[in-house]
């Protein structure tokens, strides 16, 4: 337990990480960026409480998978400047018409929530999709999108979904700064597959891919 609670005080390896991946400072992201909401709040330093304790030693596979994923193409719909509210209206309405994607890898049921930060401001785009063979006739309202084969850190966050800022918090302001690796600029995603159980289900579980990079002489520690 002292060690997760030492882990967290690495504000400026967190620092040298976050700009690394993105090329300007935290403090100079939250000015360009809308963060209420989003992820990547996550990936502000916050102190730790019991039940955040509790959630990293149950809920959060601490040391993840590294995995090269192949070629993956993606169709689906895309939302900006996300919120909670717009999230959920985003999902229902792609499960309304996820049956019309055409060339849907085995009809599997797995989807998976994209999250990409591009443009000049940094826009945060999210995008709820399936996997696909390949690109066919893209129904009304939805995109195609490829992401090419990456190396990921695959992280397990079990329980329910309110508690992903956690999960995400300890990814950017622990893992990553003493990895010895950087993030990639590759999209990251969630993929849910059949132990999924639901947003407040706690015996509910779903996958987190990191792109990164090999290790790197600097192990980012102190």
């Amino acid at each position: 337990m002292a060690a997760v609670i030492q882990l967290f005080s690495l504000q400026e390896a967190f620092t040298r990480a976050f700009q690394q991946m993105f090329s300007i400072t935290p403090g100079q992201f939250r000015k360009q960026t809308d963060m209420k909401d989003t992820l990547f709040r996550a990936m502000e330093k916050k102190t730790l409480d019991e039940v955040r304790l509790r959630h990293l030693h149950n809920g959060v596979a601490l040391d993840p998978v590294i995995i090269t994923k192949g070629r993956l193409q993606l169709v689906g719909m895309e939302i900006r400047r996300l919120n909670s509210y717009v999230i959920g209206k985003l999902w229902d309405s792609f499960r309304q018409h996820v049956s019309e994607i055409d060339r849907r890898r085995d009809h599997e049921s797995i989807y998976y929530a994209l999250i990409e930060l591009t443009g000049n401001k940094w826009e945060v785009f999210y995008t709820t999709c399936v996997e696909v063979v390949e690109e066919g006739k893209l129904p009304e309202g939805m995109v195609y999108k490829v992401l090419p084969s990456t190396t990921y850190a695959v992280f397990s966050h079990k329980g329910a979904v309110a508690r992903i800022q956690d999960t995400f918090e300890y990814i950017y302001s622990s893992w990553l700064p003493k990895s010895g690796r950087t993030r990639l600029n590759q999209p990251e995603f969630a993929r849910y597959d059949h132990r999924y159980l639901g947003p407040k289900n706690e015996d509910s579980e779903f996958d987190i891919y990191i792109p990164v990079g090999p290790i790197s002489n600097y192990s980012g520690e102190e």
